[in-house]
């Protein structure tokens, strides 16, 4: 299926929906292994009570690439929420690793939280047996893997 965001390196492909949802990550090999297997990565916001996926009608999408490059920007806002969210996704050229970036505006007149949600269902190896997470303190980054795949 056609994706309106799609960034790679020749090695690691790391498709987007519209919903800014990813829906392909392929490596080591572009269309060998796709290691969410027809599951998704998605994004929710929580801010005073209320929660609202990424997928919700509610939020305005304006999906594009930065001019000249392969990371993408998207630009997000859902008004019930007073939140304006602008997306940057980036697979490194050198190194087999995709970069998020959140940049969270609180559009309302007064200071609040907002909570940032991210699901992962990863079937590595295109089989949920043995998957594994952990949060790595010195690199700041999630790791999944299983066996010799991370």
């Amino acid at each position: 299926m056609p994706r309106p965001l799609v960034l790679g390196n020749g090695s690691l492909l790391v498709g987007l929906d519209h919903n800014l949802e990813i829906r392909d990550f392929t490596y080591p090999y572009v269309g060998l292994l796709n290691h969410l297997n027809g599951n998704r990565i998605r994004i929710g916001i929580w801010v005073e009570g209320r929660f609202a996926w990424l997928n919700d009608p509610a939020w305005q999408k304006l999906l594009q690439y930065e001019p000249d490059t392969l990371v993408s920007r998207a630009i997000c806002s859902h008004a019930g929420l007073d939140l304006e969210m602008t997306l940057s996704d980036c697979v490194l050229h050198r190194d087999n690793t995709l970069l998020r970036r959140f940049d969270i505006h609180n559009t309302a007149s007064r200071e609040r939280e907002v909570r940032l949600f991210l699901t992962h269902d990863f079937h590595i190896a295109e089989t949920d047996i043995g998957d594994t997470a952990f949060f790595n303190p010195f690199l700041e980054a999630m790791i999944h893997y299983k066996r010799d795949n991370y």
